[in-house]
């Protein structure tokens, strides 16, 4: 459809320029997914796969624990159901999409960057989405230990790791949080922004 429209207009492609351009890209893939931030972040996906599926019998302990409480009336019922589960949405929510963020950010074509001052680098803003997404994961598991107390030195591996690939993704792009998203965050010299 592409190549049909571009003949349309004129636009002819050279197969071996196309060709050449495919395996530069797969030559920055290839380099980004060794990047010690990509196999951090994809690592913490599967640790947090594994957790959830070693942790199945406890998910449902808790689950029942629930459901007495609401057979009893206990008040508080109500607030822990939605806290768990606002906790565990936003833990499998971003568990993966940090990987996806960050590699996009190791994945840029630096010949697509620009030298302007005032043009945002795109690598930012997918690292800023991943910086988001581990703060957020890491608030989760915060309040996933609380839930959970007996499973506190696992949930502070999840902690630790998250934390540790939250500054070495902050140092290997160190403008990722000055990056402003259109609609989402303050412009600079504002005071409020919008969602985010």
């Amino acid at each position: 459809m592409m190549r049909n429209a571009a003949k349309e207009r004129g636009i002819e492609f050279d197969p071996k320029e196309l060709e050449a351009i495919g395996r530069q890209a797969d030559r920055r893939r290839r380099r980004a997914e060794k990047h010690p931030l990509a196999r951090a972040a994809s690592n913490y996906g599967s640790m947090t796969d594994r957790w959830f599926k070693d942790e199945k019998a406890l998910l449902f302990e808790k689950e029942e624990e629930v459901r007495t409480k609401a057979r009893l009336g206990v008040a508080s019922v109500r607030e822990e159901v939605a806290s768990l589960t606002d906790v565990v949405e936003i833990i499998r929510w971003y568990q993966h999409q940090i990987y996806v963020k960050l590699m996009r950010g190791l994945n840029h074509d630096p010949g697509r960057d620009t030298n302007a001052a005032d043009v945002p680098n795109d690598s930012d803003g997918s690292v800023k989405i991943a910086l988001i997404g581990i703060d957020r994961s890491i608030a989760a598991w915060a309040r996933m230990k609380d839930h959970f107390p007996e499973k506190t030195d696992d949930i502070l591996n999840f902690l630790l790791h998250l934390d540790r690939l939250r500054r070495a993704a902050e140092e290997e792009f160190p403008n990722a949080r000055k990056f402003v998203r259109p609609g989402f965050d303050p412009a600079p010299g504002t005071a409020r922004g919008g969602r985010n």
